[in-house]
């Protein structure tokens, strides 16, 4: 597997990380986003420099590696898979031995940071429940209950909210009470599920292939949303926030995957490009944006971004610009194909 980063704007390639030897499960961005974390099934969790590509530190594991996570404030990593634990490494002593959180009855497929740091939440691979965990004693301190094992999960950016996906059921959860406040079963199983940063609409996809948006508070299914881009990437590469493709088409409910969604984001955000950013890497631009767009990872080696709201006359000509950058984009990754291994 290899990692790579693009422009979230253009769908620009902007780097790839090279050394894994296994495809990559799981992939994100520090905050500042100066550094990449990626898990792999080459038994090892990998830290890289997002700036010039160089691979910083590499964390050996005995076993597949499904998830890793940088702590809140990037001084840590977390790690989790086959082997039934979670690892704690502290990046300013890498080579000393990580903190071990044990008591997981399968694999780890999922590992998050909350609450400052002071908890981890994860979930396993073959039972159901999302526990919590303690990361001053290392010790499990809940359990929250779900019928079936958890595919997705993701905190809102004010950490009031937790979105959560097992079976065919998208869970909403109070995170001061851990009380699910809002639940809809999908006529399908679902695989992962994000709630835009203003709580009014949600995202969800899952083994039907097609990707529909939601009304939160009514859980309507809305109406048009374009295909804005899409790209090519490697099979078994989870989410970069950043990392986009290029293509359009309207639906009234998108469809054209292949393959079982696997993550999904919905992003408002900027981020400051870091200073000192080599030019053949990074593009000449300030602000890497990403304004109301649905992210997808689908198993049929793609990630697509969609817009989640319906241009009107009065945005028509602002959209003007951007789509026109977005056929120069697609034009650029025409050639990138990704073969039935996941390599290019």
């Amino acid at each position: 597997g290899k990692p790579m980063i693009r422009d979230g704007e253009s769908g620009d390639w902007i780097g790839t990380f090279e050394g894994h030897k296994g495809a990559v499960w799981s992939a994100c961005l520090n905050k500042p986003a100066t550094h990449a974390l990626s898990a792999s099934a080459d038994f090892s969790a990998r830290v890289w420099n997002a700036i010039t590509g160089d691979e910083m530190f590499s964390f050996q594991h005995k076993h597949i590696v499904r998830t890793a996570h940088f702590s809140q404030d990037s001084h840590y990593v977390l790690t989790g898979g086959m082997e039934k634990i979670i690892r704690i490494y502290d990046l300013s002593r890498p080579e000393a031995d990580p903190l071990v959180m044990e008591g997981s009855s399968t694999g780890i497929r999922i590992g998050l940071w909350f609450d400052n740091d002071n908890t981890i939440l994860s979930a396993s691979q073959d039972v159901g429940g999302i526990r919590l965990w303690d990361t001053r004693t290392l010790q499990p301190v809940r359990m929250l209950d779900t019928p079936e094992p958890v595919t997705s999960i993701e905190v809102s950016r004010d950490g009031q909210m937790m979105t959560t996906t097992d079976g065919k059921d998208i869970k909403f959860w109070d995170t001061n009470k851990w009380e699910v406040v809002k639940s809809y079963s999908m006529e399908y199983l679902t695989e992962t599920a994000s709630l835009n940063p203003e709580k009014t609409k949600f995202v969800a996809g899952g083994e039907d292939m097609w990707v529909r948006i939601f009304d939160f508070e009514t859980g309507e299914e809305l109406g048009k949303h374009p295909l804005l881009l899409e790209l090519r990437a490697f099979t078994g590469l989870s989410s970069f926030s950043d990392l986009v493709s290029v293509g359009r088409s309207r639906e009234n409910v998108t469809k054209g995957i292949t393959g079982p969604f696997t993550a999904f984001a919905l992003r408002q955000t900027e981020s400051p490009i870091p200073p000192g950013a080599p030019g053949d890497l990074m593009p000449e631009r300030s602000l890497l944006r990403v304004f109301s767009l649905s992210a997808l990872v689908s198993e049929d080696g793609t990630i697509r971004i969609w817009s989640t709201t319906v241009p009107g006359e009065e945005e028509e000509t602002a959209n003007a610009e951007f789509n026109n950058g977005v056929n120069v984009a697609a034009k650029q990754v025409e050639a990138l194909s990704v073969d039935a291994n996941g390599t290019a």
